[in-house]
């Protein structure tokens, strides 16, 4: 969130706002496909773990390894 107004005045209004609606919209098809993934896989609570262990159970480690990186690289 601090580094909206740094995008903005980057970017411009117009710019920064496609790219923010561009990125909620994005944001939110991942977590619909995480969602509906779940539900077909019939895993509950429904997580990237969760989820990824009942498709491909040998890459388990390594798509909690993705998800922590993108986390580390949102928070930075």
């Amino acid at each position: 969130m601090l580094g909206l107004p740094g995008a903005f005045a980057g970017t411009g209004y117009l710019t920064g706002t496609i790219l923010l609606f561009l990125s909620c919209y994005f944001s939110t098809q991942g977590l619909m496909l995480l969602s509906r993934s779940a539900v077909k896989a019939n895993v509950y609570p429904s997580s990237f773990y969760t989820v990824a262990h009942a498709a491909v159970p040998q890459y388990t480690i390594l798509i909690d390894a993705a998800v922590s990186l993108k986390c580390f690289g949102v928070a930075t």
